[in-house]
């Protein structure tokens, strides 16, 4: 959504993404559980669009999910969690 705010361009972002879960192997001894993310974000364009300031949220719900999964021989399931809920400010400037 883009809009104007005290003069200056604003844009807000938001995402979500589902996932109805599957098997990580063939043998379905691995299950990735469903979840949803959602993620967002507010950029504010300053002079002229010189600079922006943008706030931003990824995994705004804190879902547990993993990016891997593995079975090692002989030690068992080995996992790698997603992050967590993260957030932060970024600032740019464009320099012509």
């Amino acid at each position: 959504y883009r809009t104007e705010v005290a003069g200056n361009a604003g844009t807000a972002s938001a995402n979500m993404v589902y996932n109805d879960g599957f098997f990580w192997h063939p043998d379905s001894g691995l299950r990735q559980p469903s979840y949803t993310l959602f993620n967002g974000s507010i950029t504010m364009d300053l002079a002229d669009g010189a600079y922006q300031v943008r706030v931003w949220g990824k995994n705004l719900t804190n879902e547990k999910y993993y990016v891997s999964e593995a079975k090692v021989s002989g030690r068992g399931d080995w996992e790698m969690r997603a992050p967590p809920r993260t957030y932060g400010i970024t600032l740019l400037a464009h320099f012509n």
